[in-house]
């Protein structure tokens, strides 16, 4: 707060936000080949803001929280730097929603977030059997049943 204030007008929305506090995403390519591109920073205070966010964001791998959640399936899949970096931008966009609109957070937990993600994943699976063809059938209670298809 003592950094930015309480009046985030200068920022038109959360990506200008997080831009400006160095926590977006680079992606430099050029004629399909990734530049190696300029060290880029932010200003003081922002320096100092996405430090704090990702100090925030390495600490909540010790909570039992949605975002803990997040932070553990990105650091399966990307690391954990790249982890701490995405939970980071991800706390930014919160912290921009409070200030800007005065929306709460709500944590959903751990199981709801991870329920989510399994309804997802499902979901994914089960459109990608129908584009090649197959129909995705629950397993039976019954161990060593085979299911069969409804056709």
């Amino acid at each position: 707060m003592t950094e930015i204030g309480a009046d985030l007008s200068a920022f038109p929305s959360e990506k200008h936000f997080v831009s400006w506090l160095g926590l977006a995403p680079r992606h430099a390519v050029s004629g399909g080949k990734t530049l190696a591109g300029k060290k880029r920073g932010p200003g003081m205070g922002a320096t100092r803001i996405a430090n704090v966010l990702r100090m925030a964001a390495t600490s909540l791998s010790r909570s039992s929280s949605a975002l803990e959640a997040t932070l553990r399936r990105k650091t399966r899949h990307e690391g954990m730097k790249v982890a701490i970096f995405a939970t980071a931008r991800k706390l930014t966009i919160l912290v921009y929603r409070m200030l800007m609109w005065g929306q709460d957070y709500v944590d959903e937990g751990q199981e709801g977030y991870e329920e989510r993600q399994r309804k997802r994943t499902l979901s994914y699976i089960k459109r990608t059997a129908k584009e090649l063809g197959y129909v995705v059938l629950p397993m039976t209670a019954t161990p060593g049943a085979i299911p069969t298809s409804p056709g």
